[in-house]
């Protein structure tokens, strides 16, 4: 069952690895950040994995387990947002 800051973490990686080109997402980083904004906006501290869609889990899969993206707090502030969304559940 992914939290949102193991989604938070996976976007981040994904986003360090494959940044926007021209203000686009790379397909992971879509998926993710879909999750990440589903996840946000229904104030979900965690989400079951057989809720999120083939693509989606796969890119979970993918980018969850690659080590932490350096400087991954920084991007968008979705890392310190994920920590008050995660109380407010």
């Amino acid at each position: 069952m992914p939290t949102l800051n193991e989604v938070t973490q996976a976007l981040c990686n994904c986003m360090a690895a494959e940044p926007p080109v021209n203000y686009v997402l790379s397909k992971d980083a879509s998926q993710l950040g879909t999750v990440y904004a589903e996840m946000a906006y229904f104030k979900q501290a965690e989400r079951p994995l057989d809720a999120l869609s083939p693509k989606q889990a796969n890119a979970f899969g993918r980018w969850i387990s690659q080590s932490p993206a350096a400087g991954a707090e920084s991007l968008g502030g979705l890392g310190a947002g994920s920590a008050a969304i995660s109380s407010a559940g």
